[in-house]
C-alpha cells in the first residue's frame, strides 16, 4: 500500500504499509507543506515512532508497519505540518554531542549556542583553576549548564531561571547525566531584586538570554512565534535588557578576572560590546559562529 497526500489517517481498510512507502508519503506531504528538509524530517519522525536510529530505517525499509503505528505516524506528520518543531514532537534535542529532553516549556537548543559553550570551556581550561564556579542565567533546558559540567569535571554550575517549568526540565536533564552534585538549580530573577549570591561568588557568568526585540516577534517563523516560550525568546522590549542588566551586576558577582559571556542575535554583538565596556568590563571580545556571524560577546571583570 502506498499512501497519497490526500489520504486520511489509516483506518481499518488500510491495514499496513512498509517503512519505505510511509517515508515517501511523509516526505511528499511535508515538501508540499513547505517544510524544510522534508525527507530528513520524515525519517526523524519515523525513528521516534519506532524508537530506532536512522540507520535502522535503512536496514528495514521493507518492514511492515501496522495500522496503529501508521495512525501515530500520520499524527506526527500532521503536527509537523502545523509547524510544530520536530524537537517538541520527539521530546528530544541534540546539543554538544549530548541528547536533552525538552518540551514547550523551554527553548530548543540550537547549534549557534554551542559556540557559547565551547568558548566557556576554553576559558575554563585556560584558567588552570582546579575548580570553576559558573552562573548560568536563564538555564532553560539545562543544555548549557549540563554540557559545561559534563565536559569539565572541575566545573560546577548554578542555573538560574524564573520559570518553574524550565527548572523541571533542567532538573530532568541534570539527572540524566548524573550531575546533581555539580549543577544546582534555583528559581530566581537575576535582574529583579538581585540574585541571592554573595559578592565575588563566581569565576564566570554565562547566558543565552531572551534577545529578540518585541517588534520582531510577529515576523518570526511560526515554529518560534507559536511554539517556543515567549519568556525565553524576547525581553518584551528592544532585546537588550538582559545584556544591560547582567553587565551591570557582573562586577559584583564575579571574582577579579572573572568573565561574562553572552550569546547575542545576529546584529547585536557590537552594541553588546559597547554595553560591556560602559559597565567596566575589560578585554571585551567577540566570537563568531560557524556561519561567520558575530554570536558571542565576552568581557573580563
Amino acid at each position: 500500500m502506498v499512501l497519497t497526500m490526500a489520504d486520511p489517517p489509516p483506518g481499518p481498510s488500510v491495514p499496513s504499509s512498509t517503512i519505505l512507502s510511509a517515508l515517501r508519503w511523509a516526505g511528499e506531504v511535508l515538501k508540499k507543506g513547505r517544510i524544510d528538509e522534508s525527507r530528513l524530517t520524515a525519517e526523524l519522525l519515523m525513528c521516534h515512532l519506532l524508537s530506532c536510529e536512522r540507520i535502522g530505517l535503512y536496514l528495514e525499509f521493507d518492514k511492515i508497519l501496522q495500522r496503529d503505528e501508521l495512525d501515530v505516524y500520520v499524527t506526527l506528520v500532521r503536527r509537523r505540518l502545523a509547524h510544530e518543531p520536530v524537537q517538541y514532537i520527539t521530546g528530544e534535542a541534540d546539543f554538544m554531542g549530548l541528547k536533552f529532553s525538552i518540551d514547550r516549556r523551554v527553548l530548543i537548543p540550537r547549534p549557534e549556542t554551542e559556540v557559547l559553550v565551547e568558548e566557556m570551556l576554553s576559558h575554563a581550561r585556560r584558567s588552570g583553576a582546579a575548580t570553576v564556579r559558573i552562573l548560568d542565567v536563564g538555564v532553560g533546558s539545562g543544555n548549557i549548564a549540563v554540557s559545561l559540567a559534563h565536559y569539565l569535571p572541575g566545573v560546577s554550575v548554578v542555573g538560574l531561571d524564573v520559570s518553574a517549568g524550565s527548572l523541571e526540565v533542567a532538573a530532568a536533564n541534570t539527572r540524566r547525566y548524573r550531575l546533581e552534585g555539580r549543577v544546582a538549580l534555583l528559581c530566581a530573577d537575576a535582574l529583579g531584586a538581585g540574585p541571592p549570591f554573595r559578592e565575588r561568588s563566581f569565576q564566570a557568568i554565562v547566558s543565552n538570554p531572551p534577545y529578540i526585540p518585541a517588534a520582531e516577534i510577529a515576523g518570526l517563523d511560526p515554529e518560534v512565534r507559536i511554539f517556543e516560550p515567549g519568556l525565553a525568546t524576547t525581553d518584551g522590549s528592544d532585546g537588550l535588557t538582559f545584556f544591560r542588566g547582567l553587565a551591570a551586576i557582573a562586577g559584583r558577582l564575579l571574582e577579579p578576572g572573572g568573565v561574562l559571556m553572552m550569546e547575542t542575535a545576529y546584529n547585536q554583538a557590537r552594541t553588546v560590546e559597547t554595553i560591556f565596556r560602559e559597565n567596566g568590563m575589560g578585554d571585551v571580545r567577540i566570537h563568531r559562529d560557524l556561519s561567520g556571524i558575530e554570536r558571542v560577546v565576552a568581557g573580563t571583570r
